[in-house]
């Protein structure tokens, strides 16, 4: 079968526009106070397990089960909304530190969405990453040396992952 060129792409006349990494939204069970504070995400990674069937004197493969890794991200930490509080009762919904209680999962799991824009802000692909809860939270350091803004590390453990467009 032939590739068939379409005229454009022939003269060079064509335009691609390229997807740029600092254009992009992240939020959390669709909070958008949460959209203006995130700083770096991550696409997800997936890796399938592999499968050996023996058969006669050779072996198949097949595709295993999906594992997907975390999702990290970087939250910058405003005073007002406080990110920080956001975060700790994010936390104290997954265990209490006081009573070392545990949370119902159906209370600490929430739906993480991350939106890539294009240059004039429409949003052009769209991941929702489901079953959501915090594996690790990272508060950041104080230093009389730095003037950069606090940043809350995040490590999210997600169930599945969906790319709606």
């Amino acid at each position: 079968m032939s590739y068939i060129q379409p005229e454009g792409l022939i003269r060079g006349t064509h335009q691609f526009q390229s997807k740029h990494s600092n254009q992009f939204l992240f939020s959390v069970d669709d909070d958008p106070t949460v959209k203006l504070l995130c700083t770096q995400a991550s696409r997800p990674t997936v890796s399938f397990s592999e499968i050996a069937i023996p058969h006669i004197n050779k072996t198949r493969y097949e595709a295993g089960r999906p594992t997907y890794e975390p999702l990290n991200i970087s939250l910058i930490d405003y005073i007002v909304p406080s990110t920080s509080q956001y975060v700790s009762a994010w936390l104290a919904t997954q265990g209490e530190i006081f009573t070392g209680r545990m949370g119902y999962s159906a209370f600490y799991r929430r739906k993480c969405t991350l939106e890539l824009l294009d240059p004039v802000g429409a949003v052009i692909e769209k991941w929702d990453y489901l079953n959501c809860f915090l594996l690790s939270a990272n508060f950041g350091e104080v230093s009389w040396e730095n003037e950069q803004p606090m940043q809350i590390q995040l490590s999210i453990r997600y169930d599945d992952v969906i790319q709606r467009f």
